[in-house]
């Protein structure tokens, strides 16, 4: 089958990874991949995809330029099934015409309303997402959280929706969990935390939970990049906190293998990545019970859940994984197993691929 991947961004992030993994797992059962972007930091990642084809598209320009531009792609490649991620990519497609000659799936990865700042540009998302999946044949949320998120807020629903959580390369990422050359000597007990530095990921929660637990030997580990570095910075000093700010690393498997627990303190998520990633370790994890996160890190079984924004109920949790290494194991190995479950590049493939309106329309499987 002939297949393109479409993604209207190429920096780095969870949604840019979720596709380029699809694309390469696509074209490793045999499907011709085209995978399309605009230029960006995380192309150099597309173009490395074994067996997949690249291409880049002027996606975030104006709207026309950018419609008529996929459009002449498309028409060249003629793919049997596009599938499309984020939200201007989704739009473009959909203005490709009422009726296709292709399939069109689009994966959800994020809330708008969380994400989009104003009310009025809000409204304005809000009203071009319903317009623009009505014409889409199958609706992909990344977590059921997002499922109903989509039902309640963008009017999606029905036989069309199908849950197909973000599938990470779980033995990829475990076999570069020893590659640990660069990695900070410190005898100190390490509490990870990976993730844009934004106020949506709360890392001022993490530093403010390792102050409460006022502990000699532990040091917090920031790993990521944003605008609110000075900020966290500054209260990491004022805390007294000891923190390595490492910035963007290509060695995470090594780091979540060398901390004794990984945070993730989000006000809001889909469903995340590095919390996928640390499970598939078997790494302890602590997160909040933002968004989809719940529906991997279940708490007293594969990880500790907290409040959102709850320090006490944070310091606690990262104080129960420090004072109990056998009980943080049990659950780390609990995490491992339910993401070789569910949350596989190879399950999140065969569920897309198996999805009803692809099976009517390829009855042998393409």
């Amino acid at each position: 089958m002939r297949i393109v991947e479409l993604i209207d961004s190429a920096t780095v992030g969870g949604a840019e990874e979720n596709t380029a993994l699809m694309a390469r797992e696509l074209a490793r059962r045999g499907h011709q991949v085209l995978l399309l972007s605009p230029e960006g930091p995380f192309t150099a990642r597309f173009d490395a995809l074994e067996g997949v084809e690249t291409a880049r598209v002027p996606l975030r320009g104006p709207l026309e330029r950018a419609r008529v531009a996929l459009r002449e792609v498309l028409l060249d490649y003629e793919p049997e099934l596009v599938h499309s991620h984020m939200l201007r990519a989704d739009v473009l497609l959909a203005r490709q015409g009422r009726k296709t000659p292709y399939l069109r799936f689009t994966s959800l990865h994020n809330m708008f309303d969380r994400e989009i700042p104003g009310r009025l540009r809000r409204l304005t998302y809000r009203l071009l997402a319903i317009w623009s999946y009505h014409r889409f044949d199958a609706i992909l949320p990344v977590s059921e959280y997002v499922r109903r998120y989509a039902q309640a807020y963008l009017r999606v629903g029905g036989r069309r929706v199908r849950v197909v959580p973000n599938g990470i390369d779980a033995r990829g990422f475990r076999a570069r969990a020893g590659d640990d050359a660069r990695l900070p000597s410190t005898p100190a007990k390490v509490v990870l935390s990976v993730g844009r530095l934004d106020r949506n990921k709360g890392q001022e929660r993490v530093l403010e939970a390792v102050a409460r637990l006022d502990r000699p030997g532990v040091e917090v580990w920031l790993v990521g990049e944003g605008p609110r570095e000075a900020a966290l910075r500054k209260l990491a000093e004022q805390l007294g906190v000891s923190c390595r700010w490492l910035g963007r690393r290509e060695d995470v498997p090594a780091l979540m293998a060398r901390a004794e627990v990984v945070v993730q303190a989000s006000r809001w998520e889909a469903l995340a990545n590095t919390v996928l990633e640390a499970l598939a370790l078997g790494r302890p994890v602590v997160a909040t019970a933002a968004g989809g996160t719940a529906e991997a890190v279940r708490d007293g079984e594969t990880g500790w859940l907290v409040g959102v924004d709850d320090v006490d109920a944070l310091a606690g949790a990262v104080a129960q994984v420090l004072d109990d290494p056998q009980e943080a194991a049990r659950r780390g190995e609990r995490g491992r197993l339910l993401v070789d479950e569910r949350f596989t590049i190879e399950a999140a493939a065969e569920s897309l691929l198996s999805h009803p309106a692809l099976v009517r329309r390829l009855p042998a499987g393409g």
